[in-house]
């Protein structure tokens, strides 16, 4: 009798029973991202137990996932990319069982960049990647407009300067990337001209327009 009691012990030891399986936190998020551009850094949340430990890993497949060297924190910043890549992040914990466990998986979808002076008289409602050596300028007057819609990802790499003319819409719902390569600025610290404005709203100093979501 103590011996099948030993026995079925050691079989609920080995099966987690009476233990608390492990419930890995999460990752974000999925984002479209240029050729000539780093994409936003990945974030996660903890899993349940105490002193966490993670491991980013990556696949270009989404099905054959290897460690990225060095990826043990809980955010990642991952490299320029050539070509879409997926991201998730082994998790584990003490006090927990079943780890370690893997997170959702993200996906950092690659374009090509178009190389362009001006962008006008486009109306975006996907993704589109924008390229200039020196100087953008969208919209060349209300004629020739350009318009990003909602649901449109843009992101716009440029040289020296971007200027938005009147007649550049940029919808509510839509995602805005603008960097210069001089200073890698963010958005709302690119050279504008002053007395240009979009809808009305002046850019030389903003955070939003239209509800747009700048970096």
């Amino acid at each position: 009798m103590r011996k099948l009691t030993a026995v079925i012990l050691i079989l609920l030891s080995l099966t987690g029973w009476g233990q608390t399986f492990i419930v890995v936190g999460s990752i974000a998020s999925s984002q479209y991202v240029c050729t000539s551009c780093l994409s936003d850094q990945l974030t996660s949340t903890p899993p349940n137990g105490t002193a966490p430990t993670y491991q980013w890993q990556s696949s270009l497949n989404n099905s054959t996932f290897s460690n990225i060297s060095g990826a043990t924190m809980t955010t990642y910043q991952p490299d320029y990319l050539s070509a879409t890549n997926y991201y998730r992040q082994m998790q584990n914990a003490t006090g927990v069982f079943g780890g370690p466990a893997a997170t959702n998986t993200v996906t950092l979808t690659v374009t090509n960049t178009q190389l362009l002076r001006i962008l006008q008289n486009d109306t975006i409602t996907g993704l589109a990647c924008y390229n200039a050596i020196d100087t953008l300028t969208i919209a060349e007057d209300n004629i020739h407009a350009w318009r990003a819609q909602n649901g449109a990802h843009v992101t716009m790499f440029v040289g020296q300067v971007i200027q938005f003319l009147p007649g550049a819409h940029i919808d509510s719902g839509s995602y805005l990337y603008a960097y210069t390569r001089s200073s890698i600025k963010a958005v709302n610290q690119i050279v504008r001209l002053s007395r240009k404005k979009v809808n009305g709203i002046e850019m030389n100093k903003i955070l939003k327009v239209n509800g747009v979501k700048n970096y």
